[in-house]
């Protein structure tokens, strides 16, 4: 099985500050504990879970589609601006070396496509998985919660990435 995309995972993670741990990881992981928590404590609202796979397979799409196309313009594109990101230096190291703002925005836009490709194969199992262990509500709506922690986590990391690539941009054309 192939398996070399999980070292991308420990590369995403070396260049992960506090900050980017409270604004990537926990903001959403407290909102979709507040989404179990309301879906929970509201039987009525439990039919908004219910049809969630389409949205979150749409919505992902998406997201694949954009993180894909922002590699595709930053590794193909020859201009100042990439060599500009390409000069700046980051604070991080993968291994021994240390990394400019082109590699780590390639790295978190390429961990987002990973992470993504994994949520939605996992969403259109979900379906099967749901029938043959006949799972109960909170298990439902705990692997919903999941699903919700993790849509959020990639969209505040394109938003971060999205915010580098923009803030790197302005900062050297002000020059």
């Amino acid at each position: 099985m192939y398996i070399d995309f999980i070292l991308l995972f420990f590369d995403y993670f070396k260049t992960t500050t506090r900050r980017v741990v409270v604004f990537e990881w926990i903001i959403p992981l407290i909102l979709s504990t507040i989404a179990f928590i309301a879906l929970f404590t509201n039987k009525s609202m439990t039919s908004l879970y219910i049809n969630y796979q389409e949205t979150f397979v749409s919505l992902l799409g998406v997201l694949i589609g954009f993180s894909i196309t922002v590699i595709t313009l930053l590794i193909s594109t020859s201009n100042e601006n990439v060599e500009g990101l390409k000069k700046f230096e980051t604070i991080y190291f993968i291994g021994k070396k240390k990394i400019n703002l082109f590699d780590l925005l390639v790295l978190n836009f390429s961990y987002s496509i990973i992470i993504e490709i994994l949520l939605i194969v996992s969403i259109l199992f979900y379906p099967s998985i749901k029938i043959i262990f006949h799972l109960d509500i909170i298990t439902k709506l705990g692997l919903f919660s999941l699903s919700f922690f993790l849509i959020l986590h990639v969209l505040f990391l394109n938003l971060r990435n999205v915010s580098d690539l923009y803030f790197t941009l302005i900062s050297k054309s002000n020059k």
